[in-house]
């Protein structure tokens, strides 16, 4: 391109007849042309050269730097990056190796790719010598940009191998404590000599039941918590790898000491959804392998073994919702150091293994991490003292006491206050607890000295903390720390306005969609902590487009769903399963997350490996539901509205057909995907046969519109059934635009009542569904409208409340006040302000960009990092129009419509050529190839 000519495309208008669209094979081109660098047909001028290209931003499995993964062909990812404009990969040279120096060299590699000629730069798997257990791998790679120029090698990444199968463990068995222990943690401990010289690398692989705390030589390995992640452990054991290099001395006696309690595996309480009769449920238990290689080649080897020894400690109860008991009197001092106090271990047993024949698979995740302290007031009682935290987080707790010895406090932890004490009765949140005991710790001093005590075994959720001296006196005032605790996932999206309101709003979402990130997505974190599947799917693509890894979550989610699955094909409430099979409250929106929530993590990270493990159990679960549809008609009612807490519900027949349709429409778009057309054809006829019948029933022809009731007087169907069929596609041919305008026209004026004028009717489900809807017509006044309502029903009173969390309920302020089931409008914020969506990014790397302008917002910005690199928008009203910036990553192409009309579009002093969009005669419409713009509306 020309010095001085503006960086955007060139298409001059041309006449177009009347409701004609481009076809496919243009969008192909389209792309083809901005991507590939065939711009002649969309460029005037092109003759600016590709800048350099380098790789950045390394990624092994979606995950960076990972230990301990067990895939035999790990997929590697990068980022092009560059500081030019209209850059693009042509090629890429991957080297693997099993040193950092042997990878400098260039010898002695494991696999080089060789110049390989794509612009592919995620999920590229490994192809060269077979991967060893527990080897390390360093891998780079190097890029050519369109002049055919290389890059230098990118900065090395690393990835370590797992332990691969069972004779990869080699002498390491299951021990356990010879005598039940529980509810009190059990401390293993293992002393052992190691050769002299300089330890290179050591690595502690643990697969312990139930949640596990590591240490070195009296020092606490890593920095996570409650690991590992629940699993269904009748199917999935689940072992994580630690690096323990700089903690093993060499030439010196060294102590591994490992502490199990509780956690999912051993509940130590009852509970409503029968978790505590689980069949796997048993005594702690440890499986263990320490690899120490030595410079100079020398290997030594520690494993779980009858050479361990146990003992109780100061943990004296652990219950994953019932909370945690420490008491100092009962201190083992320094147990896992090398002089420690260890007269009164004794042998484990050695005959331990968990019930069935679980599997043994990797953790490749994020594990759950204590992410930072969060700030709270204090106010003394009469009984003690209660803390309030700045907001509503799930946590573990740290605090410091003095006072006379044998002094025992009690701190309750709760979202409610009865007076100056948490209520553990408010709103029902204990319900789900049998024993009656919830969030609760009870901790007891050994002298008159200042002791430290900290939760391990449990997190707490809430917004308040009752701490009550129930024996004894304190003789200086506690000191008490709140880590914020959750799932580490990285954040990726962002979004910010002028608006308060909406700023709010995503903040809210954010918080409270982490504060049920446990290694699952949790319903509620201080409820019931259930998978549940309706809600987890509902805020999967809002989830997604916010946190960058979270796909490795819902990958393990996945698998929780596969190991629950029926031989029948039936998927319980949640994953992982609890122990009672229900189908008298169930409908097929609680199991579609096993089909929804692939489909959206492969759009918008490209993890197709999902899709192909998951496919087989999508296929079986909607042959499952159609076996029980009737004519393609779920007739089964349900004691559970099947979109949880929707103020207008109709007829659950009805809405539990659009389940079906949506799982059956699922197994079609995945094999597609998966090239598996005759798969795609069957299921093509047997999606069809639902949607006739669905049509059939309630679709009424004469009115354009669906009915609430088959036959009878017409009332309009709720706004989650309009939005779900709008989204699905499942209307008649020709009907879409009708069955918007009726929603448009119910949320203006809804059919149960003009009190409810622009108010949430929608349950968990449908909201996802109404705000794609309302994002995709361009009503971004109407959403913002809804969403910004200050009473009930609505959202709006929760993100703004001092715990700045979503609630359960949108009708008043019960429940849960930190669920994040009505969060899925986060990503409305991104596609219907901001504009970005991605759905073509996978197939054709077209991102297409639909800035949605809302009255009273001066301006808007949302990002979001995608395996392309990084996507964003922004637009801001100026006093002639609207200033827009938009940045298209390398490798992408980019299909902008802004709201505008012909030959008022300009970039700088320069007006720019633009064709009228087909779907939007007030927008005009540009194509981007990679870089960053400026385009003005005049």
């Amino acid at each position: 391109m020309c010095e001085g000519m503006p960086k955007v495309s060139r298409v001059p208008q041309r006449r177009r007849r009347p409701q004609r669209h481009p076809g496919r094979w243009l969008l192909g081109l389209l792309v083809v042309a901005l991507a590939a660098g065939g711009a002649a047909f969309y460029f005037r001028q092109t003759a600016v050269e590709d800048g350099a290209v380098s790789a950045v931003g390394l990624r092994t499995e979606f995950l960076t730097n990972p230990l301990g993964i067990d895939t035999t062909t790990p997929r590697l990812s990068w980022v092009p990056s560059t500081t030019r404009d209209f850059t693009r990969q042509h090629a890429y040279q991957i080297q693997v190796a099993e040193s950092s120096s042997s990878l400098g060299d260039g010898v002695n590699l494991q696999w080089d790719s060789g110049r390989m000629e794509s612009a592919q730069s995620w999920g590229i798997a490994y192809t060269g010598t077979p991967l060893v257990s527990g080897h390390q791998y360093c891998w780079r790679v190097r890029l050519w940009d369109g002049n055919q120029r290389a890059s230098d090698w990118s900065e090395q990444a690393t990835w370590q191998m797992g332990l691969l199968d069972d004779a990869a463990w080699g002498e390491a068995t299951w021990i356990a404590a010879s005598a039940k222990t529980a509810p009190a943690a059990v401390l293993l401990r293992r002393a052992f000599e190691v050769e002299q010289g300089k330890v290179q690398r050591a690595t502690l692989t643990v697969a312990g039941l139930g949640f596990h705390v590591l240490y070195a030589n009296g020092t606490r390995v890593g920095d996570s918590v409650m690991a590992p992640a629940w699993t269904g452990y009748s199917d999935r054991i689940a072992y994580t790898t630690y690096d323990v290099t700089t903690m093993i001395k060499a030439g010196a006696k060294n102590v591994v000491g490992v502490a199990l309690a509780g956690g999912w595996y051993h509940p130590n309480s009852t509970d409503t959804a029968g978790l505590a009769t689980m069949s796997y449920v048993d005594e702690e238990k440890l499986l263990a392998r320490l690899d120490i290689q030595l410079e100079g080649g020398t290997a030594q080897t520690i494993v779980s073994d009858k050479q361990w020894t146990w003992a109780t400690g100061d943990v004296t109860y652990a219950s994953v919702r019932g909370g945690e008991d420490i008491d100092h009197t009962k201190s083992r001092k320094d147990w896992s150091s090398r002089e420690g106090e260890v007269g009164a271990f004794s042998p484990v047993s050695t005959k331990a293994s968990p019930k069935g024949k679980p599997k043994l698979v990797s953790t490749t995740m994020p594990l759950e991490r204590k992410i930072g302290t969060i700030e709270l007031t204090r106010k003394q009682t009469g009984t003690g003292y209660l803390y309030t935290l700045e907001r509503n987080v799930t946590g573990t707790l740290l605090l410091m006491l003095t006072g006379t010895p044998g002094t025992t406090v009690r701190i309750q932890v709760g979202e409610g206050l009865d007076g100056d004490r948490v209520d553990p009765s408010w709103h029902d949140l204990n319900d789900q607890v049998g024993t009656g005991r919830w969030q609760q710790v009870n901790l007891t001093l050994a002298s008159a000295e200042r002791e430290t005590f900290e939760t391990s075994f449990t997190y707490f959720a809430g917004s308040y903390l009752d701490l009550e001296i129930t024996a004894g006196r304190l003789t200086a005032e506690p000191s008490m720390q709140v880590y914020e605790v959750h799932t580490d996932l990285a954040a990726s999206g962002s979004f910010t306005s002028a608006n308060k309101q909406l700023n709010a709003l995503h903040e809210a979402v954010r918080r409270t969609y982490l504060n049920n990130a446990h290694g699952y997505p949790t319903c509620s974190p201080q409820r019931d902590r259930l998978g549940a599947g309706a809600i987890g799917a509902a805020m999967a693509e809002t989830g997604l487009l916010n946190f960058s890894n979270a796909s490795t979550m819902y990958a393990k989610w996945m698998a929780d769903f596969r190991d629950a699955q029926s031989d029948d094909g039936f998927i319980p409430l949640s994953a992982p399963a609890t122990a009672a099979r229900s189908t008298t409250n169930w409908s097929p929106w609680w199991g579609n997350a096993l089909a929804t929530v692939p489909l959206d993590s492969y759009r918008l990270t490209s993890d197709r490996r999902v899709l192909e493990d998951q496919y087989p159990a999508m296929r079986q679960y909607a042959d499952y539901l159609l076996k029980r549809a009737n004519g393609g008609i779920w007739p089964a009612a349900t004691t559970l509205a099947p979109d949880e807490q929707a103020i207008d519900t109709g007829d659950i027949s009805q809405f539990n057909t659009l389940g079906v349709y949506v799982a059956v429409q699922a197994v079609v778009e995945t094999a597609k995907i998966l090239s598996k057309d005759e798969d795609m054809y069957v299921y093509k006829e047997k999606a069809e046969l639902v949607r006739s019948a669905f049509n059939t029933k309630w679709f009424s022809k004469a009115r354009h519109a669906y009915a609430r009731q088959a036959g009878g007087t017409f009332k309009l169907a709720p706004q989650s059934v309009l939005a779900i069929a709008i989204s699905t596609g499942i209307v008649p041919d020709g009907e879409s635009a009708a069955v918007l305008s009726s929603l448009l026209g119910d949320i203006a004026k809804p059919a149960i009542g003009q009190k409810y004028a622009y108010r949430l009717l929608t349950g968990v489900v449908g909201t996802r569904y109404l705000f794609r809807v309302l994002a995709d017509a361009g009503a971004a006044d109407t959403a913002h409208r809804i969403l910004t309502q200050s009473g009930y029903p609505g959202v709006l009173p929760a993100a703004l409340s001092a715990e700045g969390t979503l609630y359960e309920r949108t009708t008043d302020a019960g429940g849960s006040h930190n669920s994040p089931g009505f969060g899925s409008f986060g990503t409305w914020l991104f596609r219907g302000v901001g504009g970005i969506r991605l759905d073509d990014l996978n197939s054709t790397g077209l991102i297409k960009i639909r800035p949605g302008l809302v009255n009273g917002v001066a301006w808007a910005e949302a990002e979001v990092v995608t395996v392309r690199g990084t996507v964003s928008s922004r637009w801001e009203r100026t006093s002639t129009g609207i200033r827009y910036r938009i940045v298209v990553p390398v490798g992408a192409a980019a299909e902008l419509s802004i709201l505008a009309t012909a030959g008022n579009v300009a970039q700088g002093s320069q007006r720019v050529a633009t064709f009228t969009d087909p779907a939007a005669s007030d927008r005009q419409m540009l194509h981007l190839r990679s870089g960053t713009y400026i385009i003005e509306t005049r």
